[in-house]
C-alpha cells in the first residue's frame, strides 16, 4: 500500500462525450477502486446528463422502450444487454485488447446531449482482434457548437416568433387603443400573459414540442412583473372595479407563476422571490412606495440568491435555472422603473439598491466559475473538474457595471451608499482573489479599499472632523507646518501594513507571486505618502520612521534574504535620520552636518564589523558613501574658512575606524585623503601626520605591500620636519638650514638600514623588516638626490650673484660623504660613484664660492675632478671592473661641466681646458674603442690649439691678415702628423678636416674676417687636406 503522505497522483483526460467505452471504463474504474462513487456522480451530473422534463399527468406512450431513445427527457438507469452478466470480470485496469469484441451499444448513465435527433447519427465501432484503432470521433468542440446552434435555432425563433405576434397586436390595438379604458388596456396583456401559459402547458405534452413550451413558460415568467407593472401604472386599481379585476389577474397571475416555477424546479425561496418583485410594482402612487419596493426586493433578491446557492445540494456548473434568471431580470424591471419614477437629481438614493443589483450577478458568475470542492470527497481523492462558461463572464462584467453606476450615481451626495457599494465591490473582489488568485483582483481590492478611505472620512460629522483637523494641523505648524494634505502620508499607512501583512500571509501559504505583489503594492505605495509627506517635514520624520520600521519586518521575515531589501531599510533608516535631525535643527551649520555625516559614517562602517552576511555587507557600502560625503562636507567647509579650521582633524576619524574595523587597504587610502585636510594650521598638522605616522605602522603589519612601510616612514619624516618647524622658535633661521635637517634625516635613514638585518632569502614573501628596511633605503636615497638637487640650485644662485654663500651648506655637504660611506661601505656601486661625484663637486663649488665670484673658477679646478676620476677609473678596472664604466662617465660629465662653465669667457689659459677635456675624451675613446668618441675629442683638441693660437694673435700688434692665415696654416702641420702616431691614429682625412673645422670654427668666434680672408683660409685648408691626401 502506498504511504499516506505522498502526494496524490492527479490524471487529467481529454475525451468526447461520445466516445465508444467510455462508461465502459468508467464503470471498470469505479470496480478497481480508481475512482469514488462520488465522483462518479459528479462527473455524470456535470458531463452527461441534462435536464429532465417532468409529466404533469400519466399518458401512454405504448410498448416502445424509451430507456435508451432519443428523448432526452426521460430518466436514465444503469441498464445492462439482453443476456449480458450483471458482474463482468475484470481483468486489468483496461480491458484486454484480445478479449470479445465491445458490445455493440455501450451502457449509458445519461444520455450525453439534450436532443439526439438533432445530432448526425454516430458510426458503429466494434472493436477487433487484430487491435486495429476504432474511427475518430468527432471534436468536441464541433459537437459543441453544433447542439449550441441547434438549441439557439429553436428557441429563438420560438421567441422571435412570439415577439412577432405581441408586436403586431400591439399595432393593431394601437389604432383603437383610445376606445379602451385602463381596465381593457390592461386585459390585453394579461390575455397575452395567460394565453402563453396555457400554450405553454399544451406543449409540455407533446414530446416533441419541449422547446417550444420551455420558451413559453419564459415568457410567461418574463410577463409577470410587466403585468404588475401595468396594473399600477394604469390605475388599474383605482378605477370603477378595478379592485375586483386586480384581484382576479393577481390570482390568476400567482397560480400560473407558481405552477411554471415548479415544472422548473425552482425553490420555495426563489418563488417567493419572483412573485414578490411582481407584486412590489404595486402602490407606488404613494411617494415613499419606489424606494421601500426597491430597497426591499433588492434585499429580498440577494438573500434568496445566497440562501438558495448556499443550500443547494447539487452543485452544477451548467446555466442558473430560470427561477433564479426570472428573479434577476424582475429585480431589473423594478429598479428600471424605479428610475422613471424618481427623479434623476434624487437617483443617487438607489446607488446602493443597484449596487446590490449588480453585486447579485457577480456572486452567482464568480461561484460558477470557481466551484468548491464537492462534500464527501476524500483527500487526495479526483477534484472536481468545472469548465467555465464564457457567458458567465460576461454575467460577471454586468454586475460589475451595475455596481460601477450605483456609485458613480451616489458619489456625489449619497456618500453613505457609495461607501455600501465599495464594501460590496471589496467583498466580491476578495472572494474572487480567494477563489482564483489573480493578481489584479487584489490591486483592485487595494484600490478600492483606499477609495473607501476617503468616502469613510466624508461619512464622519463635520464637527468631529474639524476638531481632529485642528487638533493635526496645530501640531504640525507648532513643528514646521506643511499643507494639510500631507497627512495623507500618515492616515493611508496602516494599508500599507496591511498589505505587508497579507503579503507575509501569502508567503506563509506558498503564494509567493501573490506575495510579490502585495509587496510591491506596499512598495509603490510607500513611495507615494513618502513624497505627499515631503511637503511637512514633522509628517515626513513619522512617515518615515513607520516606513522604516515596516521595511525592516518584512526584510527579516522574507526568505530568502535580499540584498536590494537590506540596501532599502538601511536608506530608510538613514532618511529618517537626516530628516529628523534637519527637522529638529533646520539652521544647522556646514560644519554641525558635516559632523553628523562623519557620526553616521563610524556608526555605518561599525555595523559592517558586528553584523555578519548580507548585514554587513550592505552597511559596509553605506558606510563609504558616508565617509565620501563626509571628506566632501570637510572639503567645503575648509574651502569657506581658508583651509585653517579646527574640525579639519576629524577627517582622520574615518580611517582610525577603518583600521579598528580590519579595513586596512581602505584605512591607508583614506589617510592619504584625510592627511591633506589637515595641513592649514600647526597642532593641525601635527596631529594629522602624528596619526597618519600610526595608522600607517599599523596598517603594515596586516597589509604586506611594500608602498605602506614607505608611507608610514613619509608621514614619519613629514611628522619630523613639521614638528621642528611647528615646535623650535627661530627655526629655520635661514632656508639653507634645512638643508642639515635633510642630511641628518638621510643618515637615520641609512643608519636605520644597516641596522636592521638584511633578508636570509629563504623567506617565500618579504617580511616585515625587509619591507622597513627597503623603504628606509629608498627614503634616504629621495633625501639625498633632493639634498644635491637643492644645493645645486642654490650654489648656481650664488654663482649669479643673486645669493651668499652659507656655512651651513658646507658642513651638509662635508658630512654628505661620511652619510654616502655609511649606506655604501666598500660596496660601492654605480649610484655611490654618482652621487659621490656630485656631492665632490658641489662641496669644491660651494668652497670656492668664498674666494671668487663667477664660474670660471670652478671650470680647472672641475676639470682636475675629471682627471682624477679618470684615474680612479684606470686604478680600478682591475680591482672593481663594475666601477670603471661609472667613472668614466663622472669623467666626461666633469668635461662637460668645464666646458660649460667656461663658455662666454675667452683668457690665455681658457684655450688649455678645451684642450684638457678633449684630452680626457680622446683617452676614454681610446679605451672603449669609441670611433665618434675620438673624432670629438680631436675636434676638441683643434678647437683648444686654435683659440690659444688666435687668442696669442689677436693680442700681438700690426701685420696682415694673410700672415695670421699662414700661421693657421702651419698649425695644421702637428695635426697632419697626427696619422703617424699608434695610440691616437686616426685617418689622415679624418684629421685634416676636423682640424681645418676646428680653426675654421675659431676663427668665426675670435674674429672678424672679410669674405675674401675666409674664401683664402678654406683653400688652404683645401690644399693641405690633398696634400696629406
Amino acid at each position: 500500500m502506498a504511504d499516506q503522505q505522498d502526494p496524490p497522483i492527479r490524471l487529467e483526460l481529454e475525451l468526447s462525450p461520445d466516445q465508444p467505452g467510455l462508461l465502459e471504463g468508467l464503470e471498470t474504474w469505479l470496480k478497481l477502486g480508481l475512482i469514488s462513487e462520488s465522483q462518479l456522480r459528479d462527473l455524470c451530473q456535470t458531463q452527461l446528463s441534462c435536464e429532465l422534463i417532468p409529466e404533469f399527468e400519466p399518458f401512454s406512450l405504448g410498448n416502445e422502450d424509451l430507456t435508451d431513445s432519443s428523448n432526452p427527457f426521460a430518466s436514465a438507469e444503469f441498464v445492462r444487454e439482453p443476456g449480458e452478466p450483471e458482474n463482468p470480470a475484470i481483468t486489468d485496469f483496461v480491458p484486454e485488447a484480445g478479449s470479445s469484441a465491445a458490445p455493440s451499444r455501450p451502457r449509458r448513465l445519461f444520455p450525453p446531449s439534450r436532443s439526439t435527433r438533432d445530432l448526425p447519427p454516430r458510426p458503429a465501432t466494434v472493436a477487433s482482434s487484430s487491435g486495429s484503432s476504432a474511427p475518430r470521433p468527432p471534436s468536441p468542440l464541433n459537437l459543441w457548437l453544433n447542439r449550441l446552434m441547434t438549441e439557439l435555432s429553436v428557441v429563438w425563433l420560438l421567441g422571435l416568433g412570439v415577439f412577432l405576434v405581441v408586436l403586431s397586436s400591439a399595432v393593431l390595438a394601437a389604432t383603437q387603443w383610445a376606445r379602451f379604458n385602463a381596465i381593457g388596456q390592461y386585459l390585453v396583456l394579461l390575455a397575452y400573459t395567460l394565453v402563453f401559459w396555457g400554450a405553454g402547458i399544451w406543449c409540455s405534452r407533446s414530446p416533441n414540442l419541449q422547446l417550444t413550451a420551455k420558451t413559453l413558460r419564459m415568457i410567461t415568467l418574463l410577463l409577470l412583473p410587466l403585468n404588475f407593472w401595468a396594473m399600477d401604472a394604469l390605475g388599474v386599481w383605482r378605477a370603477s372595479g378595478g379592485w375586483l379585476i386586480g384581484l382576479l389577474a393577481t390570482g390568476l397571475l400567482t397560480l400560473a407563476a407558481l405552477q411554471v416555477l415548479r415544472q422548473q424546479r425552482g425553490s420555495p425561496p426563489e418563488q417567493a422571490t419572483v412573485l414578490g418583485l411582481a407584486y412590489l410594482h404595486t402602490g407606488w402612487a404613494m411617494g415613499w412606495m419606489p424606494i421601500l419596493a426597491v430597497y426591499g426586493g433588492t434585499l429580498a433578491s440577494a438573500v434568496a440568491a445566497v440562501y438558495g446557492q448556499s443550500h443547494r445540494h447539487e452543485v452544477s456548473p451548467r446555466p442558473q435555472g430560470w427561477p433564479t434568471v426570472t428573479g434577476i431580470v424582475a429585480l431589473g424591471l423594478l429598479l428600471l422603473r424605479a428610475l422613471t419614477v424618481i427623479e434623476p437629481q434624487q437617483w443617487g438614493q438607489l446607488g446602493l439598491a443597484f449596487g446590490l443589483y449588480g453585486a447579485t450577478w457577480v456572486w452567482l458568475g464568480q461561484r460558477r466559475l470557481g466551484l468548491p470542492p464537492q462534500p464527501g470527497e476524500e483527500p487526495g481523492e479526483m477534484e472536481s473538474v468545472v469548465t467555465p462558461n464564457p457567458a458567465d463572464r460576461w454575467i460577471i462584467g454586468l454586475g460589475r457595471g451595475l455596481m460601477g453606476w450605483g456609485w458613480l450615481i451616489a458619489i456625489a451626495n449619497w456618500l453613505a451608499q457609495a461607501f455600501g457599494v465599495s464594501a460590496l465591490g471589496l467583498g466580491l473582489r476578495l472572494q474572487s482573489l480567494h477563489r482564483f488568485g489573480k493578481r489584479r483582483d487584489l490591486l483592485i481590492a487595494y484600490s478600492i479599499a483606499v477609495q473607501m478611505a476617503f468616502v469613510g472620512w466624508q461619512l464622519v460629522p463635520q464637527a468631529l472632523r474639524q476638531r481632529v483637523m485642528t487638533a493635526l494641523t496645530t501640531g504640525i505648524d507648532g513643528q514646521g507646518g506643511g499643507p494639510n494634505f500631507a497627512l495623507l502620508g500618515l492616515s493611508l499607512f496602516p494599508y500599507i501594513v496591511v498589505m505587508v501583512a497579507l503579503g507575509d500571509w501569502y508567503f506563509r501559504h506558498r503564494q509567493p507571486r501573490l506575495g510579490r505583489f502585495s509587496d510591491g503594492i506596499a512598495l509603490g505605495s510607500s513611495i507615494l505618502l513618502t513624497g505627499i509627506s515631503a511637503f511637512s517635514s514633522p509628517v515626513l520624520v513619522v512617515n518615515l520612521i513607520a516606513s522604516t520600521i515596516t521595511a525592516w519586518v518584512v526584510t527579516l521575515r522574507r526568505t530568502p534574504l535580499a540584498q536590494w531589501r537590506i540596501m532599502l531599510t538601511y536608506g530608510l533608516g538613514l532618511a529618517t535620520l537626516i530628516v529628523t535631525v534637519d527637522q529638529r535643527w533646520p539652521t544647522l551649520a556646514l560644519a554641525r552636518w558635516m559632523m553628523v555625516m562623519l557620526a553616521l559614517a563610524v556608526v555605518a562602517l561599525g555595523l559592517s564589523k558586528a553584523l555578519r552576511g548580507l548585514w554587513g555587507y550592505s552597511a559596509w557600502f553605506y558606510g563609504l558613501g558616508l565617509s565620501a560625503l563626509t571628506y566632501t562636507l570637510l572639503g567645503a567647509h575648509l574651502a569657506d574658512s581658508g583651509f585653517e579650521s579646527r574640525l579639519s582633524g576629524l577627517g582622520l576619524v574615518i580611517p582610525l575606524t577603518l583600521t579598528l574595523i580590519g579595513r586596512h587597504q581602505a584605512s591607508i587610502l583614506a589617510t592619504g585623503i584625510a592627511l591633506p585636510l589637515t595641513l592649514g594650521l600647526p597642532w593641525t598638522r601635527l596631529v594629522g601626520l602624528g596619526t597618519a605616522t600610526g595608522l600607517a605602522g599599523v596598517n603594515s603589519r596586516y597589509h604586506r605591500h611594500r608602498l605602506v612601510p614607505s608611507l608610514a616612514i613619509g608621514y614619519g619624516l613629514g611628522f619630523v620636519v613639521s614638528g621642528l618647524e611647528d615646535l623650535l622658535p627661530g627655526f629655520p633661521r635661514q632656508a639653507v638650514d634645512w638643508c642639515g635637517v635633510t642630511l641628518g634625516l638621510m643618515v637615520l635613514l641609512w643608519a636605520t638600514w644597516r641596522w636592521l638585518p638584511a633578508p636570509s632569502g629563504e623567506e617565500t614573501s618579504p617580511t616585515l623588516t625587509d619591507l622597513y628596511r627597503r623603504a628606509s633605503d629608498g627614503w634616504g636615497h629621495t633625501l639625498a638626490f633632493g639634498l644635491l638637487g637643492v644645493m645645486t640650485f642654490m650654489v648656481g644662485l650664488v654663482y649669479l650673484g643673486w645669493a651668499e654663500p652659507q656655512p651651513m651648506a658646507l658642513v651638509a655637504l662635508g658630512g654628505f660623504l661620511p652619510g654616502l660611506w655609511l649606506r655604501y661601505g666598500r660596496r660601492s656601486t654605480p649610484v655611490t660613484v654618482y652621487l659621490a661625484g656630485w656631492g665632490l663637486e658641489l662641496l669644491l663649488a660651494w668652497a670656492w664660492a668664498w674666494r671668487y665670484d663667477n664660474a670660471l673658477a670652478l671650470a680647472a679646478p672641475t676639470l682636475g675632478l675629471g682627471a682624477l676620476a679618470l684615474g680612479l677609473s684606470a686604478v680600478s678596472q682591475r680591482a672593481r671592473p663594475q666601477l670603471s664604466s661609472p667613472l668614466q662617465t663622472l669623467t666626461l660629465g666633469y668635461a662637460g661641466l668645464a666646458l660649460l662653465l667656461r663658455v662666454g669667457h675667452a683668457t690665455a689659459w681658457t684655450g688649455w681646458l678645451v684642450v684638457g677635456a678633449a684630452l680626457l675624451v680622446l683617452e676614454i675613446g681610446r679605451r672603449n674603442q669609441i670611433p665618434p668618441v675620438r673624432w670629438l675629442a680631436l675636434g676638441g683638441l683643434s678647437v683648444g690649439w686654435y683659440e690659444l693660437v688666435i687668442y696669442q694673435m689677436r693680442q700681438a700688434s700690426g701685420g696682415a691678415a694673410a700672415d695670421g692665415l699662414i700661421i693657421l696654416a702651419g698649425q695644421t702641420q702637428p695635426n697632419l702628423a697626427a696619422p703617424a702616431g699608434g695610440r691616437f691614429a686616426i685617418h689622415g682625412p679624418v684629421v685634416a678636416t676636423l682640424g681645418h673645422g676646428g680653426g675654421r670654427l675659431v676663427k668665426a668666434w675670435s674674429a672678424d674676417f672679410s669674405p675674401g680672408d675666409l674664401l683664402l683660409g678654406y683653400l688652404s685648408g683645401w690644399l693641405a687636406s690633398g696634400r696629406s691626401a
